[in-house]
């Protein structure tokens, strides 16, 4: 195998993209079909404003886990600010966080603009083989 065994993990990478509208809230949903863990994110923005923000939740869109459809299971960043820049800097965990097959990374972008703001999201995703 060219890829070493690295603890029994291997790295995966995604990236998800949507338009956040602007002068309100948006939410850019990316679907898991398999399990992994996630220790990272970095966004690539076009057309934020100096005030914008965001939201980095786990949803259960489809009520795979029995608590409802559209439970937020977990957040991970709340009234998270933007910068002006279009590369935003890379955000690591000192830990993984466990995503279940078929649960929702969801990107909540709030644009306080005039300006439509096209978001890019790459996570560092890992998984248990």
């Amino acid at each position: 195998n060219p890829y070493a065994d690295a603890q029994g993990y291997r790295v995966l990478n995604e990236g998800f993209s949507g338009v956040a509208a602007a002068g309100v809230t948006t939410d850019i949903d990316f679907k898991l079909l398999e399990e992994r863990f996630i220790s990272g994110v970095r966004l690539i923005l076009t057309g934020q404003a100096d005030g914008d923000y965001m939201q980095f939740q786990i949803v259960d869109k489809d009520n795979v886990l029995g608590y409802g459809a559209g439970v937020v299971l977990d957040q991970f960043a709340k009234n998270w600010y933007v910068g002006l820049l279009q590369q935003q800097p890379y955000v690591f965990s000192s830990y993984w966080a466990k995503i279940y097959t078929n649960l929702y990374i969801r990107l909540v972008y709030t644009s306080v603009g005039v300006a439509d703001v096209s978001v890019k999201c790459n996570l560092f995703l890992h998984k248990k083989m």
